[in-house]
């Protein structure tokens, strides 16, 4: 599959394959001789090493058109972590109510412990105890009390923390602050059913509605969003039919853009080459400080040429110094899909290459202590000391 220049044979394989996969198959490294063997990567990240959070990632996003909504309802929440588990663990019945503790042969009553009238299920704790519709009484308007204590459980739960229904409240964000009130009526009836020395000397609604605006300043200092202003989460998404989407790694078209480059001087016979790109990362994997693609073969081919018998800097420089590479990078997609080398700039460029020239960032007089720079940003390479 591999032509006697090196390059992939595309008459033996473009007959077989769809276009789609001939680009990625463009994008790799035919294999060489003089190349390591291939070796198993993990797909799912930069460096090709396998880690429990990209496969988790992986498979949550795989899975996102199946994930309940409410989730991300919840852990979006400005509350603490400790109320975002407790709904968790009710929406998910796992909650050790008495009527549980009962079943499990743990208490000799499956009635509530605080009022001592009725089987005690969440449902009960979380609405129906007298301590629930007292809060409850304060909290909503009359009018409204009556569907909110009796419709059913686990719809009233998403709804609230969803929502989903026009409820007055009392304050701001009232997902948030249902949340903690139920969270404070479970921990006020652990305190009683288990003896805790737990003492509160505010109320549920005081301590509930000053917890809830704490976590949202505190949001807003540091994220300068609300609790109604979250982020969106970005996430990939079909193309309009009639349309393709394909995948790309900038890093990956930024070593291809280097692998071009050394080729280019070396086959034009220069001895000595100063090449500058904006991409830190490139030059943390060729001095093999990054693990980032490290094994790939395409990383290989560079540090090959790198080899050769030549004087060559490769130097990051600043995204503002590199306005001109920018540009010609622009240009040549307009006017050429191949390599075009200039020997002056296009007439369009000339303000640029005067700005670059006064910016001192490409000072032709620096360039020979750029030759001798031995600090992090400059990576030098003296393949022969005395050529």
């Amino acid at each position: 599959m591999v032509s006697a220049s090196g390059d992939w044979d595309w008459s033996r394989i473009s007959p077989f394959l769809p276009q789609e996969v001939l680009d990625q198959i463009a994008a790799i490294q035919p294999p060489q001789g003089w190349l390591d063997l291939d070796t198993p990567g993990w797909r799912w990240t930069v460096s090709r090493q396998f880690t429990t959070a990209s496969a988790y990632a992986f498979i949550m996003d795989t899975e996102l058109s199946s994930i309940d909504p409410i989730w991300n309802n919840i852990w979006s929440l400005p509350i603490p972590q400790r109320v975002k588990t407790f709904l968790w663990l009710t929406l998910h019945n796992r909650n050790v109510t008495n009527a549980k503790r009962f079943w499990r042969h743990l208490t000799s009553s499956a009635l509530c412990d605080v009022c001592g009238g009725a089987m005690e299920d969440m449902d009960h704790i979380l609405r129906h105890c007298k301590t629930a519709r007292g809060l409850w009484r304060r909290v909503l308007q009359p009018a409204f009390l009556s569907d909110f204590l009796h419709m059913p459980f686990d719809e009233w739960l998403r709804n609230n923390i969803g929502h989903s229904i026009d409820t007055p409240f009392y304050g701001p964000c009232w997902e948030a602050r249902f949340a903690v009130f139920c969270w404070l009526l479970w921990k006020d009836r652990c305190s009683a059913v288990l003896g805790l020395d737990y003492n509160p000397k505010d109320d549920i609604l005081f301590r509930g509605n000053r917890l809830v605006d704490e976590c949202i300043q505190g949001a807003a200092n540091k994220f300068q969003v609300s609790c109604h202003e979250q982020l969106p989460t970005p996430h990939w998404c079909l193309p309009i039919p009639g349309w393709v989407k394909g995948r790309c790694s900038v890093l990956v078209a930024e070593l291809w853009a280097l692998h071009d480059m050394l080729h280019c001087p070396w086959d034009k016979g220069f001895s000595k080459v100063l090449i500058e790109t904006d991409c830190l990362e490139v030059i943390r994997i060729l001095q093999r400080t990054s693990p980032s693609l490290s094994s790939m073969g395409l990383v290989a081919s560079i540090l090959c040429l790198t080899e050769h018998n030549w004087e060559l800097v490769i130097r990051h420089i600043p995204r503002e110094g590199n306005a001109l590479a920018d540009s010609l990078s622009k240009w040549g997609r307009i006017h050429s899909p191949e390599t075009v080398i200039l020997d002056d700039p296009p007439s369009t460029l000339y303000a640029l290459v005067n700005a670059d020239k006064g910016s001192g960032l490409r000072d032709p007089l620096m360039v020979q202590d750029w030759l001798h720079d031995a600090n992090a940003a400059c990576f030098n390479l003296r393949t022969d000391p005395g050529g």
